[in-house]
């Protein structure tokens, strides 16, 4: 099935005057547009069954909902999943299996690909939650459009966010972010494993390949993680906890006009942290 809204619009949502939503489920769907999934108002229960979820193009930039953490807010991503009753009691589920966004051409405007609860304003998680057995992505393009000396506001290519529980994360696609403080990956919530099979890409000033501010159990990034652009950073553990890490390798390069300087870099990096 193939859905075509203007990108500003959302493509899938959800009815919230319901109180349950038993199983919703995308089978190889492609979308243009959001596909926004919310549990607030009268939800309090429900599943989320994706198998292959294509977002073609879309642009939420526009989007004033943003979770607050951290010192800035974060943009709405072209796949939303999002918790975000304050009561801790209600509950989502889900297992979101290869969602893809974007292209090179035409990357997503805004987030990629985003899973939250309830968080209050430093980031902790206060309410509601999603909990997520898999979290599987294909190939994931954003540029979130953020204009330069913005220094409150980010995006993700793949972002799990406060109140989000995960099992397991598995990037089987590359995921590349294309603009100002655009993240590749980032972590706000919890999550036993993440794994990288395909590379991590950012390409604007001030991106990070992964970033953790939540907990994390164990991080395997098996291809490369690189990073251009002034103040871009391959990997940063800026909060909560981590209990082991491993990459292929990081490389942070210099901008076009300083191309001639070598970038820093390291293979095969292993770190165990608390």
């Amino acid at each position: 099935m193939t859905i075509r809204s203007p990108e500003q619009e959302t493509a899938v949502l959800n009815d919230v005057s319901v109180a349950d939503l038993g199983t919703l489920v995308l089978r190889g769907v492609r979308v243009r547009g959001q596909v926004l999934l919310l549990a607030r108002d009268a939800v309090r229960s429900g599943h989320v069954q994706v198998e292959g979820l294509t977002v073609e193009a879309a642009d939420v930039r526009g989007r004033v909902e943003r979770p607050h953490g951290f010192g800035v807010d974060a943009l709405q991503g072209a796949f939303t999943l999002w918790n975000q009753q304050p009561d801790s009691a209600v509950e989502i589920t889900a297992e979101l299996l290869d969602v893809a966004a974007g292209s090179t051409d035409r990357p997503v405007r805004g987030s990629g690909v985003f899973v939250g609860g309830h968080g209050d304003w430093n980031g902790a998680a206060d309410g509601g939650t999603v909990r997520v057995s898999m979290l599987r992505t294909g190939e994931i393009h954003t540029d979130g459009g953020i204009p330069a000396g913005t220094p409150d506001l980010i995006s993700g290519g793949v972002f799990v966010i406060s109140g989000a529980v995960v099992g397991q994360v598995v990037n089987a696609g590359p995921v590349t972010t294309h603009g100002q403080n655009d993240m590749v990956l980032d972590n706000w919530g919890r999550v036993e494993t993440w794994t990288a099979t395909a590379p991590v890409i950012s390409h604007g000033p001030s991106g990070t390949g992964f970033v953790n501010f939540g907990d994390l159990g164990h991080l395997d990034v098996r291809a490369p993680i690189t990073t251009h652009g002034t103040g871009a950073r391959g990997f940063n553990l800026y909060d909560g906890s981590l209990r082991h890490a491993s990459f292929d390798s990081i490389a942070t390069m210099a901008t076009a006009r300083s191309a001639s300087r070598p970038a820093r870099s390291c293979r095969g990096w292993r770190s165990a942290a608390t």
